[in-house]
């Protein structure tokens, strides 16, 4: 079966065409979205604002990632719940969103970090009104739930990632374990945080 120049295809259209495929570049093959990146990088092509975006950011930010992340391998999804396991979910999802990043899925991956900020201050929440004597075993509870819930995260786009590129390896689970540190020390600011806001808010629960 015959596979499709998307290199020449992209180098045929106007700068126009090439913004409008930026706005729906999820729905593009992995393979498509690197030439789309590369050749919107070539004409240093600068997008102009997407309704309904946040401040700062802009089609070509949020559409589509840069060629030098796109060149970058993924991780397995089962490196981003053994990080989730041993780091916490904030590192878990950093793991997922570099991932996700790497595969095309900005808007995925921005949507798994504000799920796992989400997650560690309920976490945080729980831990603070129980008594201590259950913290160990919710904190245990919940490590076993990110070990097996953030791979889910990512499974769809790795397995059309691997049949796209299938002389490709993985990037190394060696190589996540700095994002498992960072993920670690923002989780522990945020407990931390939400510690102090409980605490104000409700003064002598703990």
């Amino acid at each position: 079966m015959q596979t499709r120049d998307f290199s020449k295809e992209y180098q045929a259209k106007t700068d126009e065409e090439l913004l409008r495929l930026t706005t729906d570049a999820e729905r593009l093959t992995s393979e498509a979205r690197s030439q789309l990146a590369n050749e919107v990088a070539r004409r240093g092509i600068k997008a102009k604002p997407k309704e309904g975006l946040d401040p700062g950011e802009d089609l070509h930010t949020v559409g589509v990632p840069s060629p030098t992340e796109i060149s970058k391998a993924p991780w397995r999804p089962k490196i981003a719940g053994r990080i989730a396991f041993f780091f916490g979910p904030l590192a878990g999802a950093q793991v997922v969103a570099v991932s996700l990043r790497r595969m095309g899925h900005p808007q995925a991956a921005k949507r798994v970090i504000l799920l796992a900020l989400g997650m560690s201050v309920a976490e945080a929440a729980i831990i603070f009104f129980i008594p201590d004597v259950f913290s160990r075993l919710v904190g245990l509870v919940a490590e076993i739930a990110f070990l097996l819930i953030f791979p889910v995260f990512m499974e769809k786009e790795f397995a059309e990632w691997e049949a796209s590129h299938p002389s490709a390896a993985p990037s190394s689970g060696w190589n996540a374990i700095g994002w498992g540190f960072v993920g670690s020390v923002v989780f522990v600011v945020v407990i931390s945080l939400v510690f102090v806001l409980l605490a104000a808010m409700i003064p002598g629960s703990h």
